[in-house]
């Protein structure tokens, strides 16, 4: 009887455990950024609130990263010191960058990156 008792106890905890443990994120793909103008936003889930509200420009592909869903090393190639942070980048090459501040939100005019 403790033996079947002692399975139903470990059991039970078991089940606890995996209905509230976190999925591990499934590392996303990175965007094309060898051609044409494209910005990229990285930013984590917990900070969403503060993203960056982009307005379609024709000509420029935007990406939004939530960096929840890539592996660390995606944080240190793109150099992500803060969140959010918006990077412009021309076929490939990286040419204007804006990181979050201590509120951790971007101010800058649209017309300020796409410069």
């Amino acid at each position: 009887m403790k033996t079947i008792a002692t399975v139903l106890i470990v059991a039970l905890i078991s089940l606890l455990f995996i209905k509230n443990s976190q999925p591990v994120p499934q590392p996303a793909s990175m965007p094309d950024l060898s051609t044409g103008k494209t910005v990229v936003q990285l930013n984590y889930e917990w900070n969403k609130s503060k993203t960056y509200k982009w307005v379609n420009t024709p000509g420029v592909k935007y990406h939004y990263l939530s960096l929840d869903k890539f592996p660390p090393q995606v944080k240190d190639q793109l150099k992500v010191k803060a969140v959010p942070t918006i990077v412009v980048f021309n076929n490939g090459k990286e040419i204007k960058r804006f990181d979050g501040g201590m509120m951790m939100e971007i101010k800058v005019p649209q017309s300020e990156i796409l410069k």
